[in-house]
């Protein structure tokens, strides 16, 4: 009868917070099956959860789309507290091309009790069409710098990628062109979408980590010199920053006013061409100590705001489930 944190895939975001919030964690993750029969069981095991517990307050993140929609669908015959997680692709689906689509997300969020936001702007969005949202980042994690890798170059860069289609890391390869051998870009996550022409075409000095378990990840994260971490996607907190800076890295991000507004120390901003990333990389290099410096004062700055917003967000929470007793009550 407690609080529960039910999440479909396995995320960084997802453990931290459903542990700071003191929630039980059920991750239905099934991605080793073909998509239909994945969500099928993703959907049964949910359900099954909400009528075997009969939560009084569950939290959704929002991707999976689904996952959201049916916990809306099924909170009125429960009659629990429903907070979304809405990540940027929650609020813009499909890259956000679709306008129409956009509006039917936004308005969906109407009908959970609170929906837990990245930051302002999305909040601004939710709230125009009746959305009640609460503004909480991402918590700075805990990296274990203990294990370290030896790398190649004289400066290594780690650059964290999905191969998604928001990514512009073909940019990112091509701007390896014009640096020094010994300036070596690591590159994180599956890289099968590539063809083999192309990765046989890439610069010397880039290098294909593939998928790593999250150890062996850390490990590299904690060995280079800096991480890079871009998107096409406006209000998008990228995941890979927060990592850099609980690992203590100077980064390169690109260019968006909501990285701008939150990342505002040890990064160099750039434009997602080859050319601005080029020269990003080389600005970082010349001030890599100073980078360094600004990035643990961010650390601090950060870790500080996000105890404040958490116990901001359990007031507001206390506050949902008491007008949600008092409705019942009155039922």
């Amino acid at each position: 009868m407690g609080r529960y944190w039910v999440t479909w895939e396995r995320q960084r975001r997802n453990l931290e917070l459903s542990k700071a919030l003191s929630c039980q964690y059920h991750e239905f993750n099934f991605d080793n099956r073909n998509k239909l029969l994945r969500y099928l069981l993703c959907l049964y095991q949910t359900v099954m959860l909400i009528r075997r517990e009969k939560p009084r307050l569950i939290f959704g993140q929002n991707p999976s789309i689904l996952l959201a929609i049916l916990l809306v669908v099924l909170k009125p015959f429960y009659g629990y507290c429903l907070v979304i997680d809405a990540h940027n692709a929650a609020v813009y689906p499909f890259e956000g091309v679709y306008p129409r689509i956009n509006q039917v997300m936004k308005k969906m969020h109407v009908l959970a009790d609170l929906v837990l936001v990245t930051n302002e702007s999305i909040k601004t969005e939710l709230e125009s069409v009746g959305g009640q949202a609460f503004v909480l980042p991402d918590k700075i994690p805990t990296v274990d710098s203990a294990s370290k890798k030896n790398l190649e170059g004289k400066v290594n860069v780690l650059l964290i990628c999905k191969f998604h289609s928001d990514e512009p890391y073909w940019e990112a390869f091509e701007a390896m062109r014009g640096l020094p051998e010994d300036v070596i870009l690591y590159v994180s996550g599956n890289y099968k979408r590539l063809s083999a022409e192309a990765i046989a075409d890439l610069p010397q000095n880039v290098r294909l980590m593939g998928f790593v378990p999250e150890p062996e990840f850390e490990a590299v994260l904690s060995s280079v010199d800096a991480v890079m971490d871009l998107t096409t996607r406006e209000n998008c907190l990228l995941c890979g920053a927060y990592e850099a800076v609980g690992a203590g890295k100077p980064m390169v991000l690109s260019r968006k006013a909501a990285l701008q507004q939150y990342f505002h120390k040890g990064v160099v901003f750039v434009e997602n061409t080859p050319q601005e990333i080029r020269e990003g990389l080389k600005e970082l290099i010349k001030n890599h100590a100073l980078l360094t410096r600004e990035v643990m004062l961010l650390k601090d700055e950060m870790e500080v705001s996000w105890y404040r917003r958490l116990h901001e967000l359990e007031d507001q929470i206390d506050r949902l489930k008491s007008g949600s007793q008092s409705t019942s009550g009155e039922g």
